[in-house]
Order: C-alpha cells, then sequence, then structure tokens
C-alpha cells in the first residue's frame, strides 16, 4: 500500500498525536515549564505528521528542537520533572530515514545530523553514561526496524514483479499456442 504523499495517512496521524503527547506532557505535567518550552516540545514532536513527505527538513526541524530543549532544560525549574522527555520525534525521524527510498548519502546523512544533534544534547548538559547508552540503543533499534521495513518493501515489490513477469510469459506462451494451432 502506498501511502499518498499530499495528505498524511491516518497512521502517520496516529504516530504524530501519540509522538506528541508522548513529547509535550512531560513539559506540562507536574510542573508547567515555560512558554518556549512547550513550543520546543511540540516543534521535537509535531512536524513528525509530514516526515515521508520532507523527511530531511522535518528530521532538521526536530533535531534541532530535540537538542536546543535538552540544553536548555537543565537550568529549568523542576527539570528533575523532565526525566520522561525523551526523543521520540528523533526515534520515528531515525526509523524514517532508514526505512525511506533515498539515496545512501541521504539517508546517511539525515541520520549523521540527528545523531550529531542527540550527542550535543548529551554532552552539553553533561547527562551520565547510561543516558548515552539508553539512547543510542533505542537510537540504533530505530534504524534497525527502518532498514527492515524497507527490506520487508523491496522483497514484496520484487515478488509482485516476478508474478507480473510470470503472467506475462504465460500470456505470451498462451498466445504462441494459439498462433501455432490456429496458423
Amino acid at each position: 500500500m502506498r501511502v499518498s504523499i499530499l495528505s498524511p495517512s491516518r497512521a502517520d496521524v496516529a504516530i504524530a498525536a501519540v509522538v506528541t503527547v508522548m513529547t509535550v506532557t512531560p513539559v506540562l505535567v507536574p510542573y508547567r515549564q515555560p512558554w518556549w518550552a512547550v513550543a520546543l516540545a511540540a516543534l521535537m514532536s509535531v512536524p513528525v505528521l509530514w516526515r515521508r513527505r520532507a523527511i530531511l527538513s522535518v528530521g532538521a526541524v526536530v533535531g534541532c528542537a530535540t537538542t536546543v530543549l535538552a540544553i536548555a532544560v537543565k537550568p529549568l525549574p523542576h527539570s528533575g520533572a523532565l526525566v520522561l522527555l525523551l526523543p521520540y520525534g528523533v526515534l520515528v525521524c531515525t526509523y524514517t530515514f532508514a526505512a525511506a527510498d533515498l539515496s545512501r548519502a541521504r539517508r546517511a546523512g539525515g541520520v549523521a545530523g540527528l545523531a550529531a544533534g542527540v550527542a550535543v544534547s548529551l554532552v552539553v548538559p553533561h547527562e551520565n553514561l547510561e543516558t548515552y547508552r539508553y539512547l543510542l540503543t533505542a537510537i540504533v533499534a530505530a534504524y534497525a526496524l527502518g532498514v527492515g521495513a524497507r527490506a520487508r518493501r523491496a522483497g514484496r515489490e520484487a515478488e509482485w514483479e516476478r508474478e507480473a513477469r510470470v503472467r506475462e510469459e504465460r500470456a505470451a506462451a498462451v498466445a504462441r499456442e494459439r498462433t501455432r494451432i490456429g496458423g
């Protein structure tokens, strides 16, 4: 099933909604953060809705917003309340880069850009080693899932092409047989 480029599918809307709720909620509950933190949390997630149309732009926006919020969150009051703030948008974009039919260079560039942003968001606020391990594992898993999805899609397309070729060969054989019998 092909996704329309003009409008997001229901699945894309659902994914963007879940990512947005999971990203914005820790910024609002239990301690409401400043408006700019809420806006950055929204920029970390809402653009995921358009990732199939413009993955490079969406990845840049999501990655930059994630990095800025991660760096700015330490000095915020009640920043401990943002422990559950995970880069879900980055993970979805990583999956999308891996699953998309992009050139290797564009795919590698997009994932490298996201990874660099995550690295900066870990190094600057001096996160602990466990956070590094957790995020590295999550990003590698998202990438692996995307590669698997791309491979399954390519396998299905190859199978459809083989089936079409077999149908054409059978039709040609039937036509040759009819010509032989009739001629």
